[in-house]
């Protein structure tokens, strides 16, 4: 699985046309084969810093969605940017060790019952 992170920061003056086109984005690229997740977030306190998270099954599928006329949309947008975007890559080998993490670091979190009682 390929996990892509994108941060931004979006001038306030170029606000409104690069978050309706983001927007625009977001339902085109989940219909996308491949892709098993594609979110927009704020951050926290940080009315103009946003978060792009996508998840695909592949390097191969996000390959694909690279040439595609969508990617050209969003790197238009991306243009309007007065800083250059962040962008991590990262895959998860296995997903059942990921699963495997998850459960244990919620058996950690308060009021749970981790001796299964």
């Amino acid at each position: 699985m390929l996990i892509v992170i994108t941060k931004i920061y979006v001038p306030p003056r170029n606000q409104k046309e690069i978050l309706q086109t983001l927007y625009s984005l977001l339902d085109l690229n989940r219909k996308e084969g491949g892709c098993l997740n594609y979110n927009i977030y704020q951050e926290i306190g940080c009315e103009n810093h946003y978060c792009l998270i996508e998840r695909w099954s592949s390097l191969k599928q996000w390959d694909t969605y690279f040439g595609s006329d969508r990617f050209k949309v969003f790197m238009g947008a991306m243009s309007f940017l007065d800083r250059t975007p962040q962008i991590t890559f990262g895959t998860v080998s296995s997903e059942k060790k990921a699963e495997s993490l998850m459960k244990r670091i919620q058996e950690m979190q308060p009021g749970s019952d981790s001796n299964g009682d």
